[in-house]
């Protein structure tokens, strides 16, 4: 049997090796009065690889799409090599970081980020 395979205008042979493309996500934001809600589209990241951190106010998410070779197949041709996601979001003042959720379904990563209550306190006046 022939294994040979020809593949017009394909950009890489099985035996090239390209760097690692990192892509920042598409998002969707929502607000409500109590929460902002970040969708980002990550196809093909498993929930295991997903980062979501905060620091110094600025959400980070990150995870990465990774080929999986099926057994028993040798490969003749690779055009997709995996890719990371990667995208920063600066958080309002009004955000409760220690409170954000996060989960991931069917390539869709949901990052619920709860607005802290605000909080009014009348500063007593010293005087001399």
């Amino acid at each position: 049997m022939n294994t040979n395979i020809e593949t017009k205008n394909a950009p890489t042979p099985v035996t090239a090796r390209r760097r690692r493309d990192v892509v920042a996500p598409r998002c969707d934001i929502y607000e409500n009065d109590r929460t902002v809600h970040v969708v980002a589209e990550m196809p093909g990241v498993d929930a295991k690889t997903v980062e979501v951190t905060v620091e110094r106010n600025v959400l980070t998410i990150k995870g990465t799409a990774d080929t999986n070779d099926p057994e028993g197949f040798r490969l003749l041709w690779r055009e997709f090599d995996g890719v990371d996601y990667r995208r920063s979001f600066e958080l309002s003042s009004e955000a409760d970081s220690s409170s954000i959720k996060a989960s991931m379904q069917n390539g869709l990563l949901r990052v619920e980020v709860p607005k802290s209550v605000p909080t009014q306190r009348r500063i007593p006046i010293q005087t001399a």
